[in-house]
């Protein structure tokens, strides 16, 4: 499984369009065909098509959640602190163990 990103104006370039499609090809292809028709008046010729899959860039990898020899982050080890930011104000700090 690979995780592509596109972004329409890399395939339209005369668009300021900032609609970012995420997803595996064979699902990116279908919601942009519906997308270039519905919001730019355009069909998904041939030219288009090749357009769209030269501008199909990988997804990089998340980095982990996990700390260097460390347990992964949980909400658990998480407890509410009443100290405030700042005197006087009615937000909540949370105090994490790692």
């Amino acid at each position: 499984m690979s995780i592509k990103v596109l972004e329409c104006r890399s395939v339209l370039p005369d668009t300021t369009c900032t609609l970012m499609f995420t997803g595996e090809e064979d699902e990116i292809v279908p919601a942009f065909s519906l997308h270039v028709a519905s919001a730019h008046g355009e069909t998904l010729d041939d030219e288009l098509a090749a357009r769209l899959t030269g501008a199909l860039r990988e997804l990089p990898a998340l980095p982990s959640l996990t700390p260097a020899g460390g347990q992964p982050w949980s909400p658990r080890a998480c407890r509410r602190s009443s100290r405030a930011p700042w005197p006087d104000s009615p937000s909540f700090t949370y105090a994490c163990e790692r």
